[in-house]
């Protein structure tokens, strides 16, 4: 089975994230890093698909965020 260029983007962006978190890199570097994936690995997608899959992305990791805070605090009283 082969990954959508929609599925691929968001395993570069995630990718790329994680990394330059890890790597204390700065939101330029990762977003440099993500632009250069995206041209080379997903060459076919539009800016108005990136644009849209980078707030879905950010939107859905911001609740799982939250949920996981909530849980952790839960478990913790």
């Amino acid at each position: 089975m082969k990954l959508s260029e929609r599925e691929k983007f968001v395993v570069h962006f995630m990718a790329a994230s994680i990394y330059g978190i890890h790597e204390n890199a700065s939101d330029c570097a990762i977003d440099s890093a993500i632009i250069k994936l995206t041209k080379a690995r997903c060459p076919n997608l539009s800016f108005d698909d990136i644009g849209d899959l980078s707030d879905a992305i950010l939107q859905e990791a911001t609740k799982g965020a939250e949920i996981i805070t909530a849980k952790k605090k839960e478990m913790c009283n």
